[in-house]
């Protein structure tokens, strides 16, 4: 835990020795944007076979997969588990898979997947309930909102839902950087990285919040360095 003292701040770590704590002038947060998943919120996603992260793909060798989204996660999932021997199947919301939000490479590689009939795509679809060995999924509406129209159950063994995640506020908040939106955007100076909180600063993808779109990247977030960098070096700390 963090705390902002009348002179820089107190930081309070927890070890296997038991607890530390550190006095700072100045705190970098970088706690990113993927603490949690986001979730689809239906019945039965807490079923041990339903999944948010994906680990070893061979896992599901010779298996029945659903992958449920439509973006970079969904998509390299889907083809990391189909060339590690799943029979895969991916689920979308919207009529067409996202072309200018996936990746060139992954785009042309899953399209030539679902050609040739190594990857079973359905689009248009959401899952609106998960049962242990089926999943029901409903037609869509051009919105990408489930309807009641089309109602099919399908036997899955496993369910991979890649509906994206959500960022960590709590220490933001916890050290009154104020919070904007919806998507939570902690309030800094884009130039130097500092908060509305003088001394502290946000280093990554955190300076998004709960990205909806992402514009922030880690590739893209090594230039925040520099800046924290400069700032506090031109503050003589």
């Amino acid at each position: 835990r963090i705390f902002k003292l009348d002179e820089g701040f107190l930081v309070i770590t927890e070890t296997m020795r038991g607890l530390r704590r550190y006095t700072a002038r100045q705190v970098v947060l970088a706690t990113g944007g993927m603490a949690g998943p986001r979730l689809l919120d239906i019945p039965g996603e807490d079923y041990p076979h339903v999944s948010h992260y994906l680990d070893d793909p061979h896992f599901f060798f010779r298996k029945d997969l659903l992958v449920v989204g439509g973006r970079n996660s969904a998509v390299e999932y889907a083809l990391r588990c189909w060339r590690a021997g799943a029979r895969v199947t991916l689920s979308y919301r919207k009529a067409e898979l996202p072309k200018a939000s996936i990746k060139p490479a992954l785009m042309q590689d899953i399209e030539t997947a679902v050609r040739e009939g190594h990857i079973r795509f359905l689009p248009s679809s959401a899952p609106v309930e998960i049962t242990p060995t089926e999943v029901t999924l409903a037609a869509t509406d051009e919105n990408g909102e489930p309807t009641e129209a089309e109602l099919s159950k399908l036997p899955f063994d496993f369910v991979l839902v890649c509906s994206g995640y959500t960022a960590d506020m709590a220490m933001f908040e916890q050290l009154g950087v104020s919070l904007l939106g919806e998507e939570q955007t902690p309030a800094y100076n884009p130039q130097t990285m500092e908060t509305d909180v003088p001394g502290v600063f946000v280093l990554g993808t955190a300076a998004g919040g709960t990205q909806k779109k992402f514009s922030l990247f880690i590739e893209t977030s090594h230039v925040h360095v520099a800046r924290i960098l400069a700032a506090i070096q031109a503050g003589g700390n």
